[in-house]
């Protein structure tokens, strides 16, 4: 029997920031999301550490951190190697807000929310979002909905390939993040309307892409190349201010009788990028990491040289038609060993592990102390000696400063 007394619309604007969205809404240009927070409740939350978006959809998710869902990056280390796996939810410990609400009775739909690709059974349905890398069946429960929903939105994608070829790639991958919120906003409506739902929840993540790649753009100088894309982020926002009044009036609409509570989420924010750093390097530099210095050490940095213009030709000259080709012919889980194998040999085929003390994986700025009995080659003995290390290695990083400035970047070691 359903015990559910009330529905849940959530709507996930993925890296969404109050340093944009309140001036646009002053600006009159978010009316929606000036409702809400004008007759609601607002603020900035704490994201996770890392602010990343494996481990803060999954904790949003499962309601519980990384040491007890597993996620804490886009990548995990195999156990017992040092060679990656490219995470999914198959990598999630911890159960869901769509099994507790369904272990109540109640009907739950998810699209394209981050990490609930392959798509595990729920009480019912659910469109699995990034970072699938294609379209397949495995990514909808029941996994009929494949057909149903590339019938509603021919073409349907989970996340937009940027091509480099096209005559104007920026403009032509800006088309393509409106055309993705388009896409999903159809098929958000056709189920709040054709499926029973207690809890319906709904991630956007063109916010998060189109600020990365259009962020250094707001602010551009007249006559400067980026100038012409100045818009873009706001454009993007208004669109998804737009698709959130539609939800929430569907929505209102087939809850006239039950009471609705609506979220608007995110799971971190967005700001300039300034610098990048490379972590390995660092650690090799400050004496935590080996790089191989043998008559081998030549040849192994041209194969990763050369692994890497691979991957970079690829993204770059490959049609993005032909690359999901791939994806779909490979299979998910196949494209995702393929590619897991590749980021390990870029990491793994030039370290001397045996007088490596620590190490970085991930895109979250994630250290690892090479513990003896954990790692294969582990040269840093539990207890004592780790703890020393780990405490060198925070000292090290808030030492690091600013070339520009000379101020410290790190704030704070966790």
């Amino acid at each position: 029997m359903n015990s559910v007394q009330n529905r849940v619309l959530v709507i996930g604007l993925d890296g969404a920031t109050f340093d944009l969205i309140k001036p646009w809404m002053a600006d009159g240009r978010l009316p929606h999301l000036a409702n809400l927070i004008q007759n609601g409740c607002s603020g900035p939350l704490r994201s996770t550490i890392q602010p990343t978006t494996a481990p803060a959809w999954t904790t949003f998710l499962t309601g519980v951190n990384q040491g007890k869902h597993g996620l804490y990056d886009f990548v995990a280390r195999r156990p017992d190697s040092y060679n990656l796996e490219i995470t999914s939810a198959a990598h999630i410990k911890a159960a869901s807000i769509f099994d507790f609400v369904g272990q109540q009775g109640g009907n739950v739909v998810g699209i394209n929310i981050p990490y609930t690709a392959p798509a595990r059974p729920v009480n019912g349905v659910l469109i699995g979002g990034p970072f699938a890398p294609a379209v397949t069946p495995e990514l909808f429960y029941p996994r009929s909905y494949y057909d149903k929903i590339l019938r509603l939105v021919p073409g349907y994608f989970v996340l937009p390939d940027y091509n480099s070829r096209a005559a104007d790639p920026m403009a032509d991958y800006a088309q393509k993040l409106l055309t993705g919120i388009a896409n999903r906003e159809k098929i958000a409506l056709h189920l709040l309307q054709t499926e029973p739902w207690e809890l319906f929840m709904i991630v956007f993540m063109a916010t998060d892409e189109v600020q990365h790649t259009f962020w250094h753009c707001l602010d551009a100088p007249e006559g400067s190349p980026e100038y012409h894309y100045r818009d873009t982020i706001r454009r993007v926002y208004e669109r998804l201010d737009e698709a959130v009044g539609h939800l929430l009036e569907a929505a209102t609409a087939v809850s006239s009788a039950i009471p609705l509570s609506t979220f608007i989420v995110s799971d971190h924010g967005a700001g300039p990028f300034a610098w990048m750093i490379n972590l390995n390097q660092w650690l090799a530099n400050a004496g935590f990491l080996q790089f191989r210095q043998d008559k081998t050490s030549g040849v192994r940095q041209l194969k990763t040289g050369l692994l890497k213009q691979m991957a970079l030709g690829y993204r770059r000259y490959v049609p993005g038609q032909w690359r999901a080709t791939v994806r779909t012919r490979l299979g998910s889980q196949r494209f995702d060993q393929v590619k897991g194998e590749f980021e390990s040999v870029l990491l793994t085929s030039n370290v001397v592990w045996e007088q490596t003390r620590a190490y970085a994986l991930g895109a979250g700025g994630n250290i690892y102390i090479n513990v003896a009995g954990r790692e294969p080659e582990g040269m840093v003995q539990p207890g004592a000696a780790y703890e020393q290390v780990r405490q060198e290695v925070i000292t090290e990083l808030l030492t690091m400063r600013d070339p520009d400035s000379g101020q410290p970047m790190i704030k704070q070691v966790h």
